[in-house]
This record gives structure tokens, sequence and C-alpha cells, in this order.
């Protein structure tokens, strides 16, 4: 039988080497920072965090792909977000989309030679910075409205008319490029009433949002529109 000092020898000992066991299971398991132009076939199967903006966008029935790149660096690296993570991130689709600049944490893995990363149960995906960076198409947000609704965008047309009203200004724009389209902006402020606008192009920056006082979905903001007059 053992006396009290072995026994607390013994547990020292036992607990020493818990520690250790516990210290090089989570070494083992470290996430690590990682830049996409530093990840190689040497990190295959390991768990890192990178971040990039993202230049692609695809959202398939059971998956997700979302293509991200580094500035300054030509390559690009493909996240891929199984059906159970994509139902985990529903809210923040609406600010996964190009120009935007993401965060993500998952595990690397070889697919037919490219290196992609998949975010698993574990990861995680976190939005660093909404976008205006790019247009989005007045045709495409009118076609398809419920898919944008929230989201903040960037939009340009030709003038079609103006309103100014006691709650708030429209600007009424259209694209003719791709068949004619009309979009309601709900402008914060008064719109100069002097010049003829009409023909002319603008630029408009807002929140997407369908609005129940007037029964159809329009562009609001509280930023001025850029507007040129035309000719």
């Amino acid at each position: 039988m053992l006396n009290k000092n072995q026994l607390l020898t013994l547990a020292v000992i036992i607990s020493l080497g818990g520690i250790s066991a516990l210290y090089l299971f989570s070494s083992q398991q470290t996430t690590k920072r990682v830049a996409i132009s530093d990840i190689d076939d040497s990190m295959v199967g390991s768990r890192i965090v990178t971040e990039g903006t993202i230049s692609e966008v695809d959202w398939f029935s059971s998956t997700g792909i979302i293509e991200i790149k580094e500035e300054g660096y030509e390559d690009a690296l493909n996240i891929v977000l199984d059906k159970e993570i994509i139902e985990d991130v529903t809210e923040k689709k609406k600010g996964i989309r190009k120009g935007a600049r993401i965060e993500v944490e998952g595990k690397l893995e070889d697919y037919k030679g490219d290196i992609n990363l998949r975010i698993d149960s574990l990861g995680r995906l976190s939005i660093i910075e909404r976008t205006y960076s790019s247009f989005t198409d007045i045709s495409s947000l009118l076609e398809n409205p419920s898919w944008y609704e929230g989201m903040e965008i960037k939009v340009r047309g030709d003038i079609v008319d103006k309103e100014n009203g006691s709650q708030a200004s429209y600007l009424f724009l259209s694209s003719f490029e791709d068949g004619y389209y009309e979009l309601t902006c709900e402008i914060e402020g008064w719109i100069d009433e002097e010049s003829d606008m009409r023909g002319g192009p603008a630029e408009v920056k807002g929140t997407w949002n369908y609005d129940n006082r007037v029964g159809r979905w329009i562009l609001s903001t509280s930023q001025p529109p850029v507007i040129r007059a035309a000719g």
C-alpha cells in the first residue's frame, strides 16, 4: 500500500501527464492565421483562419462556393460551405457579395489538385467589410427583388423622373441596355427642382427593401445621389 507521500507524488505525476496531453492535443488543433498567398500543399489537412475580398459567389442546393482574393496576389482561394453551414449563415448571405471582405475559419483540403478551404461545424465566416464597390444591375434587382432584401447596394441608370414629397423625394431610374426597367429611389432631402435632369445618368447608394406604404420595392438612402444633367 502506498503511503501518503507516495500517493501525493503519484497524483502530481498523473496531473502533469494530463496537462502535457492536453497541451499536445491543443497544439495539434491550433488554428493558425495564414495569408492566402502563403497557403501551399503542405498545409492540406490543417485548420486555418484567413481573409480576403470576394470575387465570385455561387449558391447551390447543397453547397455554396465563395472565391476570395488577396490584394496583390493573383490566385484565388475557394471557400466551400456544406448545406448545414449555409443554413447557419443565412442572415449573412445578404452581405456575402462581390467586393465584400470576409474572414473565414476552416480546414484546407485537396480537391482534384486544387486547395479549398472547407468551413465545417467548427469553422466560421465573418463579414469584415460590406461593399458598395460594384454596381448591381437594375434588372437583377427587379427580377429577383426579395433575394436582395435588406442589402446595401449601389445602382446606376438614366433618370426618368423626379418627385419631391413632404416626407421624402423620389428619383426614378431606368435601365435600357438589358430591357426597360424602372427603379424607384427614395432620397432623404430635397431634389433640385430647377434643373432638368431627365435622361441624365445617376448613381445611388442605399438599402433595398419593400415599402408597404407605396406597395413596391424601393432603394432608400440618406446619401445624396450622384447626378449629372442630360447632355
